[in-house]
């Protein structure tokens, strides 16, 4: 058999190796929802704030279950292929201050929308709510 991982049907993933522990908790969501994805690493410098979304727009394209995610330093693009490319599902804008169980939830909720099942809510207090 030659490589028949490539032909399961699965959520793509672009990142630099950098990126690796955003995705990570990301990747986890997905995993929770029983959802396979597939990560493709590219050098450092690739992915920019500039060029995010078209990689995102691109991996959905290539994703049979037509959900792309792209990664930078500084964001993460969440993508449907039918959609059009300047409308994503989800960016976060700053992924340096998005805690874990947030990045988690993102994961978990483009799992949902693969599945067509209704999308977890953010359950966790921000600093007003609590203060």
């Amino acid at each position: 058999m030659k490589n028949s991982y490539k032909n399961i049907p699965a959520i793509e993933i672009i990142l630099e190796k950098d990126n690796g522990k955003y995705a990570l908790e990301i990747m986890n969501g997905i995993e929770e929802e029983g959802i396979p994805y597939r990560i493709t690493e590219v050098s450092e410098g690739t992915i920019n704030s500039e060029n995010v979304l078209d990689y995102a727009f691109m991996e959905a394209q290539k994703s049979k279950l037509q959900m792309g995610i792209a990664l930078c330093p500084e964001k993460a693009v969440f993508h449907f292929s039918r959609l059009k490319k300047e409308h994503p599902v989800f960016t976060i804008e700053e992924i340096f201050s998005v805690g874990k169980e947030e990045l988690r939830l993102y994961g978990n909720n483009i799992a949902r929308l693969v599945k067509g099942i209704p999308l977890k809510e953010n359950k966790s207090k921000t600093a007003e709510e609590v203060g």
